[in-house]
């Protein structure tokens, strides 16, 4: 990602050019970043902006079907260096889009959970000189899906379940009877880490 043009001499975007990996693990089998070593998830490269089934078939792997994307909570992380001199006003976390329900932690504190694919976050965040990891968790869609919901007015047989009226995610890839696209799942606008000063 490109730093900003506003950004002060040696304090671009601390995540640019960041290596990133992500790994999936079953529902709730990891609930922060401290579970992932019990989980023993397999990780492989991954590109952010980007999703779980792009770094799966660029790996490799054939297409996933929805189900194993929604089905499976996938966590993303890379890690970052922070220069010595961070500046007067410290740091913002930007996102400028997750899919879908997800958490992000930073150097194991969380920063907060998003619930709309489309909304961006900022957050402050201080940080100390030297290394850092960024944690972000998407989690599984099916177990949201399966809850309860009162009845809908009106019915259809377009999404793979009637409860995605109720997840601010989009149907692509979740639709029944079009063409088999993988749904989003991931960081997919960018992730940026950029001086407070730089920002209005």
């Amino acid at each position: 990602m490109a730093a900003d043009r506003t950004d002060p001499p040696g304090l671009a975007d601390l995540l640019d050019g960041a290596s990133w990996t992500c790994a999936s693990t079953p529902p709730g089998a990891a609930t922060s970043p401290e579970d992932l070593g019990a989980a023993g998830p397999s990780w492989i490269p991954a590109e952010v902006p980007g999703t779980a089934a792009g770094a799966v078939v660029r790996f490799g792997a054939p297409v996933p079907v929805p189900d194993a994307l929604d089905g499976a909570d996938w966590w993303f992380r890379c890690r970052f260096e922070a220069p010595a001199d961070t500046g007067p006003d410290g740091w913002i976390l930007e996102l400028d889009g997750v899919a879908t329900l997800s958490d992000v932690w930073l150097d194991g504190g969380h920063l907060g959970r998003t619930e709309s694919m489309f909304a961006a976050v900022r957050r402050p965040v201080a940080l100390a000189p030297g290394a850092h990891e960024l944690v972000i968790r998407c989690a599984a869609l099916d177990p949201v899906l399966e809850v309860r919901r009162p009845r809908p007015r009106w019915k259809s047989s377009i999404p793979r379940h009637p409860n995605l009226r109720w997840v601010r995610t989009t149907l692509l890839g979740r639709q029944v009877g079009w063409s088999p696209t993988p749904p989003p799942v991931g960081p997919w606008r960018p992730v940026r880490l950029v001086p407070a000063g730089a920002r209005p």
